[in-house]
């Protein structure tokens, strides 16, 4: 089901939220901080081809 709107938010009270890019490239953009927080367990990152970390400009 596609969303259109400027603004959407999904939270759930028990189950997991998934937000998939099916078919193109997703991004999360912020002027400000952006925060991942994982407050009992473990936080994954993975790619197929490789994974790039920037900061401080570079």
């Amino acid at each position: 089901m596609p969303i259109k709107a400027q603004f959407v938010t999904q939270s759930a009270n028990k189950g997991a939220v998934s937000v998939q890019a099916q078919h193109d490239l997703m991004e999360l953009l912020a002027k400000k901080s952006i925060e991942i927080v994982s407050t009992e367990d473990e936080i994954r990152i993975s790619a197929k081809k490789k994974i790039t970390i920037n900061g401080g400009g570079s």
